[in-house]
């Protein structure tokens, strides 16, 4: 492994990470779409919370800005009707 350049590193790295993937439960995650209506023009907005890691699980020890945006930057709002 040290005899390896960074970038054979790198890529030795994903290989493994995305082999102990594969033996891990699904992801699993609780989705929200509301659709609103304002003035004749429809919106849409999807919401999700993260229920289990499942096969995401290996790939945390990435830093944040690198994979996916997190579970916490997707979850909708209070929403109420006037």
């Amino acid at each position: 492994m040290n005899s390896l350049s960074p970038e054979k590193k790198n890529i030795y790295d994903e290989v493994v990470w995305n082999a102990l993937a594969m033996f891990h439960k699904d992801y699993r995650y609780e989705e929200t779409k509301v659709t609103t209506v304002v003035k004749g023009i429809e919106f849409e907005i999807i919401g999700k919370i993260e229920l289990e890691k499942g096969w995401k699980n290996p790939f945390s020890h990435q830093k944040e800005g690198e994979g996916e945006k997190t579970a916490s930057n997707n979850v909708l709002p209070s929403i109420f009707k006037d």
